[in-house]
C-alpha cells in the first residue's frame, strides 16, 4: 500500500489501474525476492500495471529504472503519507512477511486463474 501510494500510478506508462477491469496495480520487485536480502524494501518495489509488469521482468535493475524514467534507487524512497503509513504498520508487515506460506503455490494458482479470466 505504501508503494502504491508513493507511485500513484504505473511508473512506466501512467495507468492508474492494472487493467480495464479496474484491478489494483501490481507491486514489482526490481531485484527478485530470491536475489536480495530485503526484497520488500520500498526502494526495491515499483507500482506497475499488468501490461508493463512482464516487460520489466526481463530487464536488469538498471534497465528497469531507465524504462520507468527513474534515475536512481534513491528516488524510490518513501516520503510523506507513504512513509508515515509504513512506519505505523512496519511491525505488522514484518510479522506477515516472515510467516510461512500457508499454501505453497497458492499465489501462482490464483494468478493462473486470473489471467485466464482476463483473456
Amino acid at each position: 500500500m505504501a508503494v502504491r501510494s508513493r507511485d500513484g500510478a504505473c511508473v512506466r506508462c501512467g495507468r492508474e489501474r492494472s487493467s480495464k477491469n479496474e484491478r489494483a496495480l501490481h507491486v514489482h520487485h526490481i531485484v527478485p525476492e530470491e536475489k536480495t536480502e530485503n526484497p520488500h524494501d520500498p526502494q526495491n518495489l515499483l507500482s506497475v500495471c499488468g501490461g508493463c509488469h512482464p516487460v520489466l521482468e526481463g530487464l536488469t535493475p538498471k534497465e528497469q529504472l531507465k524504462e520507468c524514467g527513474i534515475d536512481s534507487f534513491e528516488q524510490l524512497q518513501l516520503r510523506g503519507e507513504a512513509a508515515e503509513w509504513l512506519s505505523k504498520y512496519r511491525e505488522q508487515i514484518e510479522v506477515f512477511a516472515s510467516a510461512p506460506d500457508p499454501w505453497p503455490g497458492m499465489f501462482a494458482e490464483a494468478q493462473k486463474h486470473l489471467s485466464q479470466r482476463s483473456e
